[in-house]
């Protein structure tokens, strides 16, 4: 410090102006505490200095120990993302915890409860998940603006859970009640009212109410082009989806229009080797096939088979149903040398694991191998499906009807 700057200097001076200055009377009690205070500052200030740093060592150590709640957060959504559920459930229910023990908005506490009932939803504790969600409801209730929103978020979540459990009548009413609190918003999100329009559609599907399904779907479809705009892959989806549920309905007319819109769509958009491509020609064929157009069902079968020789992966049992049904629809056309050679080529693919698809391809062998007068041959595919069905692992699918998944969304959105 420079020399004038010295306490000792300052005192001096401090002494000197007050014996000049005779019009200012302070008591001189306070003029020795004032400057006693400045030499004890200066000389405790190294001590001082040593305390504020462990002070800080100290609050870095707690941190150690007591992570930051933004950081527990972040690492709950991020296991969550990739699928470690038990994992994002603890420390996400950590971070719950921590939120309500620090005071944190009740915005905050719900989202972070959404993200815990989330995790155990997908890990199959769907008893907890409702627990969880209506807490979070609890918290945000009363509340407007983004808590009106967060409310409608929470509601979806729980018609998530309701949908897994199978009561669809439950998921249809959260999920009307969660449109109708986003729509009454002053910006409602486009996205949003996509998605939860979507999910009504299919929960009527999921329900067997095909005519209520078309219609949230296409209401779903004007939702998805006003979100996303009408050229959008997205907006493909939701044709085929769309598409799907019209010829579930009986609607074959609408359903046609639906799915070669979504076609063009996805070539364009996505490319003429996409997954949603062959996605759109399988249900091309299968409305064909449903409405007796076969030579048109024949033609989309074969343009399907075409493009999974370009592809490089795949499922092979996909692969087999479209073998098993354009060979179907070969032979209902009389094209028996090619409804036989989709069936063995069929046949070679579910060998390693016989199961009630093989026990129907056999079958469909059999006929063809009857339209030919190869009695001798038809008997053995016969008795090979008659030892399959007879296990007892595959008898209830023989008597339920069920032959392979007739799935309207197979390939890349088999598993939604």
């Amino acid at each position: 410090m420079a020399p004038h700057g010295h306490p000792i200097v300052l005192t001096a001076l401090s002494l000197l102006s007050a014996g000049r200055v005779r019009e200012v009377r302070v008591p001189w009690k306070w003029f020795f505490i004032s400057n006693g205070a400045i030499l004890l500052l200066y000389y405790l200030h190294p001590a001082s200095s040593l305390l504020m740093r462990i002070f800080g060592w100290g609050r870095q150590f707690l941190g150690a120990l007591n992570p930051r709640l933004d950081l527990l957060i972040a690492s709950g959504e991020k296991e969550l993302r990739i699928g470690a559920y038990s994992a994002a459930e603890k420390s996400l229910a950590f971070a719950a915890a921590e939120a309500k023990r620090r005071g944190a908005p009740a915005s905050k506490q719900a989202t972070i409860l959404r993200n815990v009932a989330e995790a155990q939803r997908s890990h199959g504790d769907s008893a907890r998940a409702e627990q969880t969600i209506r807490q979070a409801m609890a918290l945000i209730s009363g509340n407007t603006g983004e808590g009106r929103t967060q409310y409608a978020d929470c509601l979806e979540a729980l018609a998530d859970v309701c949908r897994d459990r199978g009561n669809y009548v439950q998921t249809q009413t959260l999920l009307q009640e969660s449109l109708s609190m986003e729509e009454s918003l002053p910006s409602p999100n486009p996205a949003l009212l996509a998605k939860r329009r979507q999910k009504l559609a299919l929960s009527y599907r999921d329900a067997g109410e095909y005519a209520a399904a078309a219609l949230q779907f296409v209401r779903s479809l004007a939702a998805h082009e006003a979100a996303f705009g009408p050229e959008h892959a997205e907006t493909g989806r939701m044709l085929t989806e769309a598409g799907a549920a019209l010829h579930q309905a009986g609607d074959y007319a609408a359903a046609l229009r639906h799915l070669t819109r979504a076609l063009q769509i996805h070539e364009k958009a996505l490319g003429a080797d996409a997954p949603e491509v062959a996605q759109n020609l399988y249900c091309q064929a299968l409305v064909y096939e449903d409405s007796g157009n076969l030579d048109q069902a024949a033609a989309q079968y074969e343009r399907l088979l075409l493009l999974r020789s370009r592809q490089v992966a795949g499922n092979e049992l996909e692969l087999a149903e479209v073998l098993f049904y354009l060979s179907r629809v070969c032979l209902a056309l009389g094209r028996l040398a090619r409804a036989e050679e989709m069936a063995r080529s069929a046949i070679l693919i579910m060998e390693p694991r016989p199961g009630p698809e093989l026990a129907s391809t056999l079958e469909l062998l059999a006929k063809i191998c009857e339209r030919s007068d190869r009695q001798p041959e038809a008997a053995s595919a016969n008795e090979r499906a008659r030892l399959i069905w007879n296990s007892e692992r595959h008898a209830l699918r023989q008597r339920s009807g069920l032959v392979f998944s007739r799935a309207t969304t197979p390939f890349a959105s088999r598993s939604s």
